[in-house]
């Protein structure tokens, strides 16, 4: 199968996102010392790093669905 151009943009694009996502949800999720850093300077609680760390385990997947209408 040959790929065209537009389609190795495309999966690329797609697998760079995908891994900032995951990246980071697992950050978030684990609640790393660096995160919660941040997110204390930012002055946001600690607890919301959990549900931003789903939110985007979860828009990983979304981002990876195969013909999901958005």
């Amino acid at each position: 199968m040959k790929f065209k151009p537009n389609q190795i943009v495309y999966w690329l694009s797609t697998a760079i996102l995908t891994v900032v996502f995951v990246a980071g949800g697992i950050a978030n999720v684990l609640g790393f010392e660096e995160q919660q850093r941040i997110m204390t300077k930012l002055g946001f609680p600690l607890h919301l790093m959990l549900f931003l760390g789903v939110s985007k385990l979860l828009a990983a997947g979304a981002v990876l669905a195969p013909g999901l209408p958005l």
